[in-house]
């Protein structure tokens, strides 16, 4: 046999005087372990928690909503514009203005295939 190679241990069972591996009383272990530190997690908590990711659902579709309203009021004005002049004028701070050019790029975030505003747009 190789060394490192489990090998249960057997013992004499002087009731029956039989041999059997000392595994064989986990469950009798497991019985005795102490569960009494995991603590349920009280309703009220629950609720709580249901009430933050309700109003967190609530902001991003508030955030939407002012995203489309811009939009909309954008292409009215700019109807021959860009994504780019769109996200330029909606978040001006996410602009990396180049001094040396005319032209500003935006974040690139803004070209994630998931991002919001290219859904939107």
């Amino acid at each position: 046999m190789p060394p490192n190679t489990f090998r249960p241990t057997f013992k004499v069972d002087s009731d029956k005087s039989s041999l059997h591996p000392t595994f064989k009383n986990i469950g009798d272990f497991v019985q005795r372990i102490n569960f009494s530190f995991i603590q349920p997690v009280p309703d009220a908590e629950i609720m709580e928690e249901e009430e933050r990711k309700c109003m967190c659902r609530e902001a991003i579709a508030a955030c939407i909503r002012i995203i489309l309203e811009h939009l909309s009021g954008f292409l009215k004005e700019l109807p021959e514009s860009t994504y780019e002049q769109w996200i330029l004028q909606l978040h001006p701070d996410n602009a990396d203005d180049q001094h040396h050019s005319n032209v500003a790029k935006i974040d690139h975030r803004f070209y994630v295939e998931e991002s919001d505003h290219r859904l939107i747009w």
